[in-house]
């Protein structure tokens, strides 16, 4: 039971990651001049509750075992994703309200890169933890 609702919470976090970043590329295209301050903010809330909600989740499931899953290189790389989307969440927190004010094109190029980094990490962080939980797990 406690497995499927782990792989609940991933399907509907993926959900509105996609979500918010459909909007985020169009942010970056200029095709959104600027983001909702207040839909953005409510999907990050949703995304940070979500995440914690996976890391609870998927500890528990491998709470009993945690010496053997360490043991698995794999593992770590799982958790090396993981760690990426937490840290991630950190830097979004810190970068997305220059996008409730400011078009992308007239950010700094410094914060024009930090956005562009971000998205890339998201995108590792999930298709890395997506793709080693099949591997380790089906």
């Amino acid at each position: 039971m406690l497995a499927w609702l782990h792989i609940g919470i991933i399907v509907v976090t993926v959900c509105v990651v996609l979500y918010a970043d459909h909007h985020a590329f169009r942010y970056l295209l200029g095709r959104e001049r600027v983001l909702d301050k207040s839909a953005t903010l409510r999907l990050h809330h949703m995304v940070w509750a979500l995440l914690v909600g996976m890391l609870v989740t998927g500890t528990a499931l491998v709470w009993q075992g945690w010496a053997y899953y360490f043991s698995i290189p794999e593992f770590k790389l799982k958790l090396f994703f993981v760690a990426v989307l937490v840290v991630n969440s950190f830097v979004i927190t810190s970068i997305m309200h220059a996008a409730f004010e400011t078009p992308f094109a007239e950010l700094p190029r410094s914060r024009q890169a930090s956005f562009v980094l971000s998205g890339a990490a998201s995108t590792l962080g999930w298709l890395g933890a997506i793709a080693t939980a099949l591997y380790l797990f089906w």
